[in-house]
């Protein structure tokens, strides 16, 4: 109270309280659902009750975040007494993890590739994100495995995602080769060679490009002397090795083949054989020939069994050739041929046996005489004939035809020789040789005491007349010869050759006498022919041309071909 009191007055003034609201940042995984956002308020009364609703911009991609937090305060009407600091915050969108893993893939060597294709992990349905997969170029299997790669899209939404990009493998298998040796055939002797093209491949499998050029190809079978009997026929031909383009890529498998060793073929002739009839034939089973060269190795054939129809003795001329047939060869390697047996080209021949068919007057062996006959004037008509040459026990009787003579004895009378031809006869197995004989028409027998062809006295048969060589002188040659019945013959064409008269001839001079005279020569002239007179033929030989000393010899030839030989001496 003591106070006069001058109440002023003053402004109380209620500043704003300084406040804050700050959100705190914030972030989620792309496509997740946004978290709660908060934040810290700052300066508010309690009892204000101020709360922030706490919110962002919109956007739901990696590459537009970060996106900005801000706050709203309520309730309104306090806020007017606070002066707020409206901070702000990020709000972050991570990638999403995500991932593409290609699936591990392969094919065969040559095939097409497979539709490649993998697994997306991570990544949102509505992004509609595919993978296209792809692989690194090449077509070996030696540079496989080749990476399998995955290009993704659209490209538009991938940023939103943090990407493993994984990668497979893709494999080239090779490709399955069969080789497969041809089967061979060759002919037992026979070198085989190969040239490495015997084979074949499996169909299809081969890719185009691809080729198998050569093989290599060995066989016990090859050998020459490779054999069709046992280990033989057959022999295994083995494959390996193979040559050609692009053959890295196959996993070969090789098939063997067979080489088969054919029989080789072989000719067995048998040989022409000839034989006279009435032999027989024993074949010693090496009248044969093999086919030139086509025995190999060393083989042979020793032996062939040969049969024929004309092997015995009664084989005839005219059933020949008779068939030779060969079989049953024996030798060495024959299993190896297939062996054809040829008949002999001709056969066996017969060949007619030789027969001799003789003019003779004895039958038998030997025989040496003529036929005789002593001169009657009548012709001659006993001939027969001898034979040599049959065989088989054959007689005359199976000869055909007529036995027949002719010559000039089947007409002569006249003493002297004369040829007798048999003939007539035939045979298909005989060679018939008809040898001539000879007919002798001799002189006869004398009668009496002067025989007939010798010289008669005066001049001795023994040769022991000399006679005195004088001028003048001749020596009286007397001789007679008779027919078949004694009788003296006066024909001169029957007695001497040249069918007149006769003549005697000077066959030898020896010098010197055998004894002294003991014959008379006469005085008489000398004949120059012989003459009959009485009984007997005579001529007066002339001595004028013969020498004192000498011992000579003389011949009357007569007409049967014997002679009249005498010897006289001269002093």
């Amino acid at each position: 109270g003591n106070y006069s009191i001058t109440y002023n007055t003053a402004t109380f003034t209620i500043t704003p309280r300084p406040a804050s609201v700050t959100p705190n940042a914030a972030s989620k995984v792309y496509g997740d659902a946004d978290p709660a956002l908060s934040g810290v308020l700052v300066g508010f009364v309690a009892g204000d009750g101020v709360t922030a609703t706490y919110s962002r911009t919109t956007g739901e991609t990696v590459a537009g975040s970060p996106y900005t937090i801000s706050a709203t305060l309520s309730p309104a009407g306090v806020l007017g007494n606070y002066s707020i600091t409206y901070n702000t915050a990020l709000f972050t969108i991570d990638p999403k993890a995500a991932s593409v893993t290609p699936n591990a893939a392969s094919k065969i060597y040559g095939n097409a590739d497979p539709a490649l294709t993998g697994t997306l992990s991570g990544f949102l349905a509505a992004d509609g994100v595919t993978a296209t997969y792809s692989r690194t170029a090449g077509e070996t299997v030696a540079s496989s495995p080749y990476t399998i790669s995955a290009t993704l899209s659209p490209a538009g939404v991938l940023s939103n995602y943090s990407i493993t990009y994984n990668t497979a493998n893709f494999t080239i298998n090779p490709r399955a080769l069969d080789i497969t040796a041809n089967n061979q055939s060759k002919t037992y002797g026979n070198l085989f060679t190969f040239s490495g093209t015997e084979f074949t491949t499996g169909a299809g499998q081969l890719v185009t490009g691809d080729s198998v050029a050569s093989v290599t190809l060995i066989s016990a079978g090859a050998a020459a002397t490779a054999t069709v009997t046992a280990p033989g026929p057959t022999y295994a031909i083995t494959a390996s090795a193979a040559v050609g383009t692009g053959l890295a890529n196959y996993s070969i498998t090789y098939h063997g083949g067979t080489l088969t060793v054919n029989p080789k073929p072989l000719d067995i002739t048998a040989n022409n054989r000839t034989k006279t009839y009435g032999d027989t034939v024993t074949f010693a089973g090496t009248e044969f020939t093999t086919g030139a060269g086509q025995l190999v190795n060393g083989n042979t054939v020793t032996s062939v069994t040969l049969t024929s129809a004309g092997a015995v003795a009664t084989a005839s001329v005219s059933g020949s050739p008779y068939t030779i047939t060969p079989s049953a060869a024996v030798g060495t390697g024959l299993g190896n041929y297939t062996i054809s047996y040829h008949n002999a080209t001709i056969g066996l021949t017969v060949n007619p046996a030789p027969l001799s068919i003789t003019a003779d007057s004895i039958v038998g062996t030997p025989a040496v005489d003529p036929f005789t006959k002593v001169y009657n004037g009548l012709v001659y008509t006993g001939f027969t004939v001898r034979y040599d040459g049959f065989v088989n026990g054959e007689t005359p009787s199976v000869l055909g035809g007529s036995l027949s003579f002719s010559g000039a004895g089947t007409t002569a009378v006249l003493p002297g020789t004369y040829t007798v031809t048999p003939g007539g006869l035939t045979s298909v197995n005989y060679t018939i040789t008809f040898v001539n004989g000879t007919l002798k028409i001799t002189f006869g027998t004398c009668g009496g005491s002067d025989p007939g062809g010798v010289i008669l006295p005066p001049i001795n048969a023994d040769g022991t007349s000399v006679y005195k060589r004088k001028a003048g002188s001749t020596i009286p040659v007397k001789f007679k010869v008779c027919d078949a019945s004694g009788n003296s013959i006066s024909d001169p064409n029957v007695v001497f050759p040249t069918g007149c008269c006769g003549s005697v001839t000077l066959t030898s001079i020896r010098r010197g006498t055998v004894d002294n005279v003991n014959e008379n020569g006469t005085t008489d002239i000398p004949g120059s022919a012989f003459t009959y007179s009485g009984d007997h033929w005579q001529l007066n030989m002339a001595t004028t041309n013969l020498q004192a000393g000498d011992t000579d010899t003389f011949q009357i030839p007569l007409k049967d071909g014997s002679y009249v030989t005498f010897t006289v001496g001269l002093k």
